[in-house]
């Protein structure tokens, strides 16, 4: 697997593996009471689903996949494809507010 596919498989399967984790313990544990921390344990977890996307997108890459075909699956969930957008615009890329995307309430 010294390819630039296997090392794509591979380090798609550990971050999918990694958010998976992240995600189950945000699900599983309440919100820390310290407003920044709270903030942490939010964004984290945002984050956490945006890497986790990303990577899904990156193991279809690497098993050949069409990538429309991969990113439709994101797609088929509008909370969850809302949830993407809303973290890009708040905290992501682009920053500057070029991102011009109506978001819809969750």
């Amino acid at each position: 697997m010294e390819t630039r596919s296997g090392s794509l498989l591979l380090s798609s399967v550990e971050a999918v593996y990694l958010t998976d984790g992240m995600l189950t313990t945000f699900i599983r544990n309440q919100p820390p009471s310290d407003d920044f921390a709270r903030s942490l344990w939010f964004w984290g977890a945002i984050q956490a689903m945006v890497v986790q996307q990303d990577a899904i997108i990156h193991l279809g890459t690497a098993l050949n996949k069409n990538p429309r075909s991969v990113t439709a699956l994101i797609g088929k969930s509008p909370v969850i494809d809302n949830i993407r957008h809303l973290r890009n615009r708040t905290a992501g890329h682009p920053m500057n507010g070029n991102a011009r995307r109506t978001l819809q309430p969750l």
